[in-house]
């Protein structure tokens, strides 16, 4: 019963974050940090909801240490750790999803049935190489790897609404008072003990008979 009503409530709030997310595009996200000698990594999760559709994101970029502007983003990301919580006009997430491709790149994306996913794979450059490969700009491409999954809101309100659909399914389909256990046949005035019905036993027949 507990599972079925947690499962109502999150049906019903997926509901409510689907309406909404044709005006609002509401996102939590968490960063954090780590620096090393020789690099610097963000890390990023996101959860939002935006036209329809809900937005997984968990991504790692990594810039090396001689990165020409490693200072700034070191500082700069630094003091955005923490949990976040905002909202911001809906925006195209198929565009956003075909931003132009890196030269040190390696992601792909798949589709199926509405719901996408992309696997992020970027190697880091360092500033010597990237000229050599003749880059632009060719001072350096940071590294990242991470994945993208973009699921309709319709698929994860049918997938919370399955438990209580089967409660109530099973409280509507209840064995009454005089009726059998099983198939629900009523046995009012049966005194063989048997349902007729389906051959099953019954508890008490002299409750039945009244």
């Amino acid at each position: 019963m507990a599972a079925s009503l947690l499962s109502l409530l999150l049906c019903t709030a997926t509901a409510v974050l689907w309406a909404r997310s044709y005006t609002t595009f509401d996102d939590l996200d968490h960063t954090s940090t780590s620096l090393t000698p020789s690099d610097f990594t963000q890390h990023y999760i996101r959860l939002g909801s935006n036209n329809g559709r809900f937005l997984f994101t968990w991504r790692d970029i990594t810039f090396l240490s001689n990165f020409s502007s490693f200072a700034y983003v070191t500082s700069t990301w630094d003091r955005a750790n923490g949990l976040h919580f905002k909202h911001n006009p809906p925006f195209d997430l198929d565009l956003e999803m075909r931003s132009p491709r890196q030269p040190n790149e390696r992601s792909w994306d798949t589709q199926l049935g509405g719901i996408r996913f992309k696997r992020l794979i970027q190697d880091a450059t360092p500033r010597d190489a990237a000229r050599r490969l003749g880059y632009r700009p060719a001072n350096y491409y940071p590294g990242m790897i991470g994945v993208v999954v973009i699921v309709p809101h319709a698929y994860v309100a049918a997938l919370f609404a399955i438990l209580p659909v089967v409660a109530l399914r099973k409280w509507w389909r209840r064995p009454r008072r005089g009726m059998c256990p099983s198939c629900g046949y009523d046995l009012t005035g049966n005194i063989s003990g048997v349902c007729p019905e389906c051959g099953t036993a019954t508890a008490d027949r002299g409750r039945l008979a009244v």
